[in-house]
């Protein structure tokens, strides 16, 4: 029960939190890629959540055993697949935009946009919404979080 409520989180929270808007924070980055760079399919390479109130609590689903691809196509649309060992795959999809160093998510389905703070640095593209939730004990409410993820070109 516990394995199969992860997997059902790490897949809302993976890029595709329904009904809930993740703000990012707006910082200096190394660069920020323009759209046709962010064209292609990415592999998550670090999918990590910290507390808000207690830095040294964090858990992150790629350490914990999780695949995770995104794939962003020239007509502004996304596809995340998520694999965790033992569970179905599950894929969610939206549209995206890009502007100004931020990266816009909506899934399909949902009103709620989820905006990344990114930063590019050859083949790699960090993304960080400091407005997240994350239920670090399982009891059932979110507390606030950053998230941090880290994708690659495969």
């Amino acid at each position: 029960m516990a394995a199969e409520r992860g997997l059902r989180r790490c897949a809302a929270l993976a890029l595709v939190v329904l009904g809930t808007t993740l703000a990012a924070c707006h910082g200096s980055s190394p660069s920020s890629p323009n759209p046709p760079a962010l064209l292609g399919t990415w592999h998550v390479t670090k999918m990590q959540f910290v507390s808000s109130t207690n830095p040294d609590t964090a858990y992150d689903y790629i350490a914990n055993g999780a695949t995770i691809t995104v794939a962003f196509t020239a007509d502004f649309r996304y596809a995340t697949t998520i694999q965790m060992p033992g569970h179905l795959n599950e894929v969610n999809t939206g549209t995206w935009a890009e502007s100004g160093g931020v990266l816009t998510l909506t899934p399909t389905g949902s009103s709620a946009s989820l905006h990344f703070a990114m930063a590019s640095s050859g083949g790699t593209l960090t993304l960080v919404a400091a407005d997240a939730d994350y239920d670090f004990n399982n009891d059932g409410v979110a507390e606030p979080a950053t998230l941090t993820m880290v994708l690659v070109r495969p």
